[in-house]
C-alpha cells in the first residue's frame, strides 16, 4: 500500500502548494489561507485514486488479504506472512486453520447413516466394570 500512497502524495504535491491547487487558493482579509470547501476536498481524493494505476490498487488489496483466493492459494501475497515481517509464523497457522475448516465442513457433509453404522461397530465395552443404569 505504500507504493500507491507515495504515487498519490508525488501526485498531488506537484500540483499543489502545501495542499491546495495553487488556481483555488482563497485569502481571508487578514491575508491567511482560507480552508478548502468539503467539495473541492473530495475532488482532490477523486483525483488522487483516479491517478493510482489499476493494477497498484489490486496489488494493494491482495498484499492485505481482501481480495484473495478463498482456497488460501494467494495467502503468499500477503505483505505480513512474508519473511522477515511481522506476522512471518501466520501464513502456518492461517493454513492450519484452513486445514481444521475444511475438515470440520467434510464432516458436516457426510452421510449421518454412515456415521450411526460407525457408532454401532465401535468398542463400548468399560473396562470390565459394571455399569448401573438405575
Amino acid at each position: 500500500m505504500s507504493a500507491g500512497i507515495s504515487h498519490s502524495k508525488a501526485t498531488f504535491e506537484s500540483s499543489t502548494l502545501n495542499g491546495c491547487p495553487l488556481e483555488e487558493m482563497f485569502y481571508t482579509k487578514g491575508g491567511n489561507v482560507k480552508s478548502a470547501s468539503l467539495d473541492l476536498i473530495c475532488e482532490w481524493i477523486i483525483e488522487a485514486w483516479d491517478s493510482l494505476p489499476q493494477a497498484l490498487i489490486e496489488k494493494s488489496f491482495q498484499s492485505c488479504g481482501i481480495t484473495n483466493d478463498v482456497t488460501g492459494e494467494e495467502d503468499n501475497l500477503i505483505t505480513c506472512f512474508k519473511p522477515g515481517h511481522s506476522c512471518e509464523a501466520g501464513l502456518e497457522i492461517l493454513k492450519k486453520k484452513k486445514d481444521d475448516l475444511d475438515e470440520v465442513l467434510l464432516l458436516e457433509q457426510s452421510d449421518p447413516d454412515e456415521d450411526f453404522h460407525n457408532i454401532e461397530e465401535m468398542d463400548l465395552e468399560t473396562d470390565d466394570e459394571e455399569v448401573d443404569l438405575d
